[in-house]
């Protein structure tokens, strides 16, 4: 399976701030996302267990949401 609903990016929410996240249609959002992150973020649904892509990363760094930009975790 794969696709995580979060990403690791940059800590860079500068472009983040000026979307209003709330006026995306979900059509829109369904787009944007891959079926599975879609799913997981705008449907509320869960990744089977061990399965996502981030799992088991021991990668340093911030995960950010995949759909708003916010940083998640460190």
């Amino acid at each position: 399976m794969g696709s995580s609903s979060s990403s690791q990016k940059q800590d860079n929410t500068q472009g983040a701030a000026n979307t209003d996240y709330s006026s995306i249609s979900e059509e829109e959002w369904s787009k944007r996302l891959t079926d599975n992150q879609f799913y997981i973020t705008r449907k509320k649904g869960t990744e089977r267990a061990f399965t996502g892509e981030y799992w088991n990363t021991k990668t340093p760094g911030t995960y950010h949401c995949i759909c708003c930009d916010t940083p998640l975790f460190e």
